[in-house]
């Protein structure tokens, strides 16, 4: 992939192929903001930002599997940049632990249950949800003794899901908090989502009742204020990105003078482990 010359024009390839220009407006924004996107994250900087140009990219490559289109298309270079170093400092994988949804010329960041789950266990809590099916043996009892017991049919698991349950337990110890829905609390949790009828709940229900789930549980939990914040704005479409990464990202313009130096290539791979400048 060629990138840009010296004095910042395209190259004839970024004129021919508007992939290779995004991909390469990606690179120049976070190169020009390289040092002061490396300050936001407590170790490993320069590696994490590395990760974030690499997750950009591979963002902006994904395409729809039905019609092969690029699901990115109709959104700019910043708004995948911005969106990607944003599911980074929360520490999370785009593409794993949380999905870049468009939505018009604009992202939504939806946290996948693996990502909730990895929030809350960095935040010191185990957290387990579940979809139970019919066929399937569960019983439960809520309360101070409470407890689930659930085992799943042997034979193939058809039958269409009849509880969700979640269960949460500190890892310094003290009891278990068990939270159960029956299947039509379930439905009643699903008409009231602004994407009631989206591919989630569509493609995905025992997914999207193990989420329902996970948000369910975190209402009992004294988890940090920043983690709810940005789970309650996920369930109303929204998703917190801080004023410190937005105004980073958004103050960098085309005609703008990188602000600090940064090696002319980066190497971008699937895991891209390594940091700027370092050799393959």
């Amino acid at each position: 992939m060629q990138t840009r010359g010296t004095n910042g024009r395209q190259t004839t390839a970024e004129v021919t192929d508007p992939q290779a220009a995004k991909e390469a407006r990606i690179r120049e924004i976070f190169k020009a903001q390289w040092k002061m996107l490396s300050n936001l994250f407590p170790k490993d900087g320069e590696t994490m930002v590395a990760r974030a140009v690499s997750s950009a990219i591979m963002a902006s490559r994904a395409t729809n599997p039905k019609d092969g289109r690029r699901m990115l298309e109709a959104v700019s270079a910043e708004e995948i940049a911005e969106k990607c170093i944003a599911c980074h400092h929360q520490g999370l994988e785009p593409g794993a632990d949380a999905y870049l949804v468009p939505y018009g010329g604009r992202i939504t960041i939806i946290k996948s249950p693996q990502g909730l789950i990895k929030l809350m266990f960095n935040a010191g809590w185990r957290v387990e949800a579940r979809a139970v099916r019919e066929g399937d043996f569960f019983e439960h009892e809520l309360g101070p003794d409470g407890y689930v017991r659930h085992r799943k049919a042997s034979n193939r698991r058809e039958g269409g899901v009849t509880f969700g349950y979640a269960f949460a337990k500190h890892m310094s110890g003290g009891p278990a908090t068990i939270d159960v829905l029956s299947r039509d609390d379930i439905d009643a949790y699903r008409a009231q989502s602004q994407q009631a009828n989206g591919p989630m709940w569509s493609n995905n229900y025992e997914g999207a009742v193990r989420k329902t789930m996970i948000h369910r549980i975190a209402e009992y939990l004294p988890l940090p204020a920043t983690l709810m914040t940005s789970m309650r704005q996920e369930e109303s479409g929204g998703v917190e990105v801080t004023d410190e990464i937005m105004r980073i990202l958004r103050e960098n313009r085309r005609d703008a003078a990188p602000v600090a130096p940064m090696p002319e290539t980066v190497t971008l791979t699937a895991d891209a482990a390594r940091e700027p400048g370092e050799e393959g």
